[in-house]
């Protein structure tokens, strides 16, 4: 494709209001803008907002300067954005757009323009293999969002009502974590040959040592029945053999 350096300008043929732009490759610029706002993913709100509003036939783009030197670029969309005063363009001075530093009024009267119109992904459904990344990102990293940060007091009270009479997922649920079996088989299969003996233990402290939670234990003022107590003395007699030992140690 031969592409040209140049002016361009984006005319909604309806109100007359417009962009401009200039690039060094004016064809496949014109072409990505109308890529993008096909999408509904196009950076400039305004253009986007006029696409969906009015329709795709009605917002034409155009060349209307060829510019022979790259170093006159922004000297001639700047002429042209003083000529026309744009109403979809977001800065006032012509140059690239990163890095682009608005004053407090231009903010101002973008935000004003732009309250109470939708968001440009408003309706939109991500692909289920988007869904997949965020769902493997998210399980993968569980608090790395919020470590560290604090919510202000309304935040917490907005999240408070809007769970207010909503039943938690993880009711009648036993325990915070469900090992499949496959995991189980793993955590087994990891521990096995390590001597679990009272010097194991020796030097270690407890993780909840000092921690008060205020809840008592489970099974505080319970008694196990003869028939629980008599399979766990089996158990640890087996595990007991298990390890090479033919009788019982007192100590």
């Amino acid at each position: 494709m031969v592409t040209e350096q140049g002016i361009y300008v984006a005319l909604n043929i309806i109100n007359f209001d417009m962009y401009v732009g200039s690039s060094t490759t004016l064809q496949l610029r014109i072409k990505d803008h109308i890529n993008d706002l096909s999408k509904n993913k196009h950076i400039n709100a305004r253009m986007q907002h006029a696409y969906n509003h009015f329709g795709s036939n009605n917002l034409v783009f155009a060349i209307i300067e060829i510019v022979k030197y790259k170093t006159e670029l922004l000297n001639r969309e700047q002429f042209w954005i003083d000529y026309y005063d744009p109403e979809y363009n977001l800065c006032e001075e012509a140059h690239a757009p990163y890095g682009c530093i608005r004053s407090v009024e231009t903010r101002m009267k973008i935000s004003k323009s732009l309250t109470g119109r939708p968001g440009t992904r408003l309706g939109m459904k991500a692909k289920e293999s988007t869904k997949r990344k965020i769902s493997e990102y998210v399980k993968a990293h569980p608090i790395s969002y919020w470590k560290g940060k604090k919510r202000y007091p309304e935040t917490l009270a907005k999240v408070s009502k809007s769970l207010k009479g909503k039943i938690p997922w993880n009711k009648g649920k036993k325990g915070l974590y469900h090992a499949t079996d496959e995991t189980k088989k793993k955590i087994s299969l990891s521990q096995k040959g390590k001597n679990f003996t009272r010097g194991f233990f020796k030097g270690m402290v407890a993780w909840n040592k000092g921690l008060h939670t205020g809840i008592p234990p489970w099974n505080k003022g319970k008694k196990a029945s003869p028939e629980s107590l008599i399979k766990q003395g089996i158990s640890m007699k087996k595990a007991w053999e298990r390890k090479g030992h033919s009788h019982w140690r007192n100590n």
